[in-house]
């Protein structure tokens, strides 16, 4: 059987394990940095085009639409400020996204997120992660029950035609300390894999709890952020911000009037 998008399978599996979050964390609020605070306006994450036009014809063209255009977009922001960032016309960019480095660094993040979660490993999950995620996967391994340990493994990644893809890419720049603009990198990877996930109550000589392994397959929309310097350029390290849902046209229409309506708001008058 095929995998299983970002659905009942996901959020039964896995995404119980991983889930990404919008809050501010109390790290965050004190240092003032942007990073990982929300998620890019606009970050769009249409469903395969055969499924949302098989579906919907109408609603699937026009997914598809909104897709061509963001990306557009996007693109254009992307290299207009690979422009800016030249010190002369002859002179070389001094913004290096890489982006063939993307899809690698989505594969290696995953994986020692999910292993780190697995084991317990705040440290680990410390360095890989925004600090609104760390807070909330911290939190739910304080509520794990006394003896029981976790074990995730990667079986293989599947759907190698398709996946792993990019399937958003942004850059941004945003006010941080004092107003102090920093640029945002983000990117979302879809990764097809096969995930085996067990437990054991070690208070039972490390008993298999009954009907706890599970092998699932799924597909997973994962958030990196990273932040760049706004005046040299230079790139800070890569971070998990979570999981993306598919994104449906209300969802998009919804975010959209909301930003039209802070854009309104701060006009003046």
């Amino acid at each position: 059987m095929g995998p299983r998008s970002t659905s009942a399978a996901t959020r039964s599996a896995t995404r119980a394990f991983v889930k990404g979050t919008t809050a501010p964390s109390r790290m965050q609020a004190q240092e003032g940095s942007m990073v990982g605070l929300f998620r890019l306006p606009g970050t769009f994450v249409p469903p395969p085009a055969l499924r949302s036009l098989r579906e919907s014809p109408s609603e699937g063209l026009r997914l598809q639409w909104v897709r061509a255009r963001l990306r557009a977009t996007d693109a254009l922001g992307i290299a207009a400020t690979w422009l800016t960032s030249k010190p002369s016309f002859l002179k070389p960019a001094r913004l290096r996204l890489n982006r063939a480095s993307l899809i690698p660094t989505a594969k290696a993040l995953h994986r020692t997120m999910s292993e780190a979660l697995a084991a317990g490993d705040r440290d680990t999950l410390r360095r890989v992660c925004v600090p609104s995620l760390f807070e909330t996967l911290s939190a739910r391994l304080a509520r794990r029950p006394r003896g029981r340990r976790y074990e995730w493994s990667l079986e293989s990644y599947t759907s190698p035609l398709q996946f792993p893809r990019i399937v958003d890419h942004k850059l941004a720049a945003l006010p941080g300390v004092g107003g102090k603009l920093s640029y945002v990198h983000q990117v979302v990877v879809a990764i097809s894999s096969r995930q085996r996930l067990a437990q054991y109550d070690d208070t039972k000589k490390g008993m298999l709890v009954p009907g706890s392994e599970k092998t699932v397959d799924l597909v997973e929309h994962l958030i990196l952020t990273r932040p760049i310097d706004f005046k040299t350029y230079v790139p800070g390290d890569w971070a998990v911000f979570g999981h993306a849902e598919e994104s449906s046209l209300e969802d998009f229409e919804t975010e959209q009037r909301a930003m039209r309506a802070l854009e309104q708001q701060h006009q003046p008058r």
